[in-house]
């Protein structure tokens, strides 16, 4: 009788296997448009539970994101029209796939250009509610996304203002992908490590109260004693100037 794979061998020695499979040649997971040049085969993450776990402490020794430098983000906030726009608008929102390290970083490299722009912004509000019922609103901004959604750092983007008070920017990954790079942004790529330094960096950036899922965190360049809780697939953001 064949004597399973967690016999037989060790964990050091599955983790030797795991990074030659997963490896991405250049040690670079290169995000565009319909593509992640990643791995050699992801097929390794449907094998079993226990294997997709030890996985993900293998993929980051390996893999790091690479994101253009500026990224298009920070282009498309620090373009004349749309500083015009925010300088005009009081409330910022926008939703993203993930509130993960890898979506943060995203998102930071674009609000660096609205540091010096702020205007009568009041509030920058950041929301992942992906995994969450959807009414009908949500639904056809959905819709808008898929249909009309231009590339942006490989995300799909739409945004627009509401009578000129509030900027709604929705952001996603692009939904006709292939299953295993579904597969491998939503789960795999999830990312907690760091992420309170980000949202550190986030708040340092434009200081006044900085609330996680309704808990005051930080306040004035100060951390207030209540801990960063935050589910990556399920959660709000909100810096209030």
């Amino acid at each position: 009788m064949t004597r399973p794979f967690f016999e037989v061998f060790p964990r050091e020695i599955r983790d030797q296997i795991y990074a030659f499979v997963l490896a991405s040649p250049s040690g670079l997971i290169n995000l565009q448009p319909w593509t992640v040049d990643v791995a050699r085969s992801l097929s390794i993450l449907r094998t079993c539970k226990q294997i997709r776990v030890e996985c993900k402490a293998v993929i980051w020794q390996h893999n790091k994101l690479f994101l253009h430098e500026p990224s298009d983000i920070f282009q498309k906030f620090n373009s004349e029209w749309r500083l015009r726009n925010l300088q005009r608008a009081t409330h910022l929102h926008i939703s993203l796939e993930l509130l993960d390290r890898n979506e943060l970083e995203w998102i930071k490299s674009g609000l660096l250009a609205l540091a010096d722009h702020l205007g009568n912004l009041k509030t920058i509000t950041l929301s992942a509610f992906r995994d969450k019922p959807r009414n009908m609103e949500e639904f056809q901004q959905e819709l808008r996304l898929i249909n009309y959604g231009e590339v942006v750092d490989g995300r799909l983007w739409t945004e627009w203002i509401s009578r000129m008070t509030k900027m709604t920017i929705h952001t996603g990954w692009p939904k006709l992908a292939p299953w295993a790079k579904q597969k491998w942004l939503r789960e795999m790529l999830l990312d907690g490590s760091g992420v309170e330094d980000l949202v550190t960096d986030i708040h340092e950036i434009f200081g006044g109260e900085l609330w996680i899922n309704g808990t005051l965190c930080f306040k004035d360049s100060i951390q207030v004693l209540n801990p960063l809780h935050l589910d990556p697939r399920d959660g709000e953001i909100q810096i209030i100037l």
